[in-house]
């Protein structure tokens, strides 16, 4: 007796339960499902119009990322312009072929710029000039990224750092030959 009244109790909670399962299958699908958005959809986003000719809206900001890097890892000599214990670049021989990788984030003129501040060449190779890192994009904090123009865009963000104490940088990105190049990197303390 004891047992049918301890199963007609637990019965119901075993069912309830058993209905909450199939429930939250249907708030939590399926993560290998394909999501197709419907226009009541709050979560779906209509077009930015000033993304002229940038289908996803994120194009942009991935390119700024990864010019970004680049430009880190010359201005800096990290990456493939790495140099040894004696500042000796390993990838590179002369400045020209430094100006000419940097020319496919950078633009020509500005890859000569900091190649002219940061490199120099020497009978047996290019070497680095000692000094402090650049300014560049924090990742990890906001930035403001305008439209100038269908081939143009200004980023820009305010940074602190005991280095360089109040700083505000400027990147200018600009198209050239079909692809996004950084025209130049100002740094302009408060």
């Amino acid at each position: 007796m004891k047992r049918i009244l301890l199963v007609a109790l637990l019965l119901p909670f075993l069912l309830v339960g058993c209905g909450q399962a199939d429930e939250n299958a249907e708030v939590n699908p399926d993560p290998n499902d394909e999501y197709e958005p419907n226009e009541n959809d709050p979560s779906v986003e209509e077009e930015d119009p000033t993304n002229q000719g940038n289908q996803d809206g994120q194009e942009e900001h991935l390119a700024v990322d990864e010019l970004m890097a680049q430009y880190r890892d010359l201005a800096s000599s990290k990456g493939k312009f790495a140099a040894d214990e004696q500042y000796k670049v390993q990838e590179f021989q002369s400045k020209e072929e430094i100006v000419a990788e940097a020319e496919k984030f950078l633009t020509r003129e500005f890859a000569q710029e900091v190649a002219d501040l940061r490199y120099e060449d020497k009978e047996d190779g290019v070497y680095i000039i000692p000094m402090d890192g650049p300014v560049t994009l924090d990742e990890t904090k906001d930035y403001n990224l305008e439209k100038v123009s269908g081939t143009e865009y200004r980023l820009t963000q305010e940074q602190t750092s005991d280095l360089h104490g109040n700083v505000q940088l400027e990147v200018i990105f600009v198209k050239q030959a079909d692809h996004w190049v950084i025209q130049d990197v100002n740094e302009n303390h408060a």
